[in-house]
């Protein structure tokens, strides 16, 4: 509707007393345009688009083809996208990506690992990284950690977090498919 309405105001010859005004609006509108076209790719990232297994995996790639920290991923045999079509592969991507994130900027870690494993009706997700740690009693909740937290609870992850300072950070998640 807003790429429809840019096309309309395209058409419209302004007076020259409201040219100021007009390309103000014009502005505005692209703007808004390109916001859109933002949150939509946040909404559905297209990471997604060949599938949530190959996603995990092009990005462990990407990371470590820069060579600060090592990620491995470990994913069950027999584990595939049909055993997740029961799941919020979304937000469950962006669950792992904030975790990632947060290793990559917070925990001085060399090497994560990401290990998704299956049962006939649930789907095990551990998630570790040899860092720092952190105390979980006294660590304040970022935007991050509420942005995990919140997607977790819409999709129904179940969820521990296990951390001491010097050893590192592991979580571990469950999900019923």
């Amino acid at each position: 509707q807003l790429v429809l309405l840019n096309l309309l105001f395209q058409n419209i010859t302004p007076k020259q007393e409201e040219e100021a005004q007009f390309n103000d609006i014009s502005s505005l509108l692209q703007s808004s345009i390109r916001s859109i076209k933002e949150i939509a790719y946040a909404l559905n990232p297209p990471e997604l688009e060949h599938g949530f297994l190959n996603a995990i995996d092009r990005f462990a790639n990407r990371i470590n083809s820069i060579g600060e920290i090592k990620v491995i991923v470990k994913i069950q045999k027999g584990l595939d996208e049909k055993s997740l079509d029961n799941v919020d592969r979304i937000n469950l991507f962006r669950v792992i990506q904030e975790l990632i994130n947060n290793t990559l900027k917070h925990s001085q870690a060399t090497e994560m690992t990401f290990v998704m494993k299956k049962s006939s009706d649930q789907i095990f997700i551990s998630f570790e990284d040899n860092g720092i740690g952190f105390d979980i009693e006294t660590a304040q909740t970022g935007m991050g950690m509420q942005n995990i937290q919140y997607r977790m609870k819409i999709s129904n992850i179940k969820c521990e977090y296990n951390s001491e300072i010097g050893k590192g950070v592991k979580v571990s998640m469950i999900i019923n498919s």
